[in-house]
């Protein structure tokens, strides 16, 4: 190559060099933050969804400091599957952290691995559950106080669940 070809070819580098850099600065810190997230996450897991919420709804409250401890524990993601034999395809449901977070739509895709925040993995496993009552058997004689006493409460009551949330790794 001729030393002229050379001198252009580096002149052009350089230039490219330059408008990456000028891009690179204009991108704010917090998305590239969270990209670093996602791809750290995709390296960890990859077989896993990550998900993130699909809308949100900034709330009026006011984030305290003394929670910061808290929130770092319940934002960190952690994976699992959400196993349910009624939902077919995905579950969406509004779910907000603590006081200052954000209102957020969740979409979660059922019976497949996914990284949620453990908040949202604690409500998937413990807050999609109803009571119904039980029907009653064939001793439905009455009682004297005694023993009606003795009883267990809710003991007529049966907690149903949407589905289960199973963690992959331990939270």
């Amino acid at each position: 190559m001729s030393k002229e070809k050379i001198i252009r070819r580096t002149e052009d580098l350089a230039e490219a060099v330059n408008g990456m850099n000028e891009a690179m600065a204009k991108v704010p810190q917090g998305r590239i933050d969270a990209q670093l997230k996602i791809t750290e996450f995709n390296k960890k897991f990859p077989d896993a969804k990550y998900v993130e919420p699909k809308h949100r709804i900034p709330t009026a409250g006011v984030k305290h400091e003394e929670w910061e401890k808290q929130r770092e524990l319940l934002h960190e993601y952690v994976v699992g599957i959400f196993e349910s034999q009624i939902i077919q395809g995905k579950i969406e449901f509004w779910l907000t952290g603590l006081p200052g977070d954000d209102y957020c739509l969740w979409s979660i895709p059922c019976n497949k691995p996914v990284g949620v925040p453990r908040f949202v993995g604690q409500h998937l496993s413990k807050g999609l559950s109803w009571k119904e009552m039980k029907p009653l058997g064939r001793d439905n004689e009455p009682q004297s106080f005694y023993e009606e006493d003795m009883i267990t409460p809710f003991t007529k009551f049966e907690t149903k669940r949407r589905g289960t949330f199973h963690p992959i790794n331990a939270y």
